[in-house]
This record gives structure tokens, sequence and C-alpha cells, in this order.
């Protein structure tokens, strides 16, 4: 989530993309989807208190 918030900080919502996440920790956006369908149910997750 903090790779996800970098990101976010970074590009904003509109122009944040998987691709960008995955730059943040190091991995591919392939591995991001294999957790999260998209960006959206990724922003749902990163929303939440418990997520």
């Amino acid at each position: 989530m903090e790779a996800t918030f970098r990101a976010l900080s970074k590009h904003g919502y509109n122009d944040l993309r998987m691709r960008d996440i995955g730059e943040e920790l190091d991995l591919t956006r392939q591995v991001i989807h294999y957790h999260f369908d998209g960006k959206y149910d990724l922003m749902s997750s990163f929303s939440t208190p418990n997520g």
C-alpha cells in the first residue's frame, strides 16, 4: 500500500497506472494483477481501513 501511495502522489488518480505502482515495488504489473483485478479494485483496498 505504501507503493500505491507513492505512485498516487506522483501521478494522481487519473494518470495512475498499475505499471506505475509496479515500478514503485520493482514488480511487474502482472504480479499486481494477480492480487487485484485492476486500478479500481486496488484503490478500493487502499482506501479501506482494513485493506
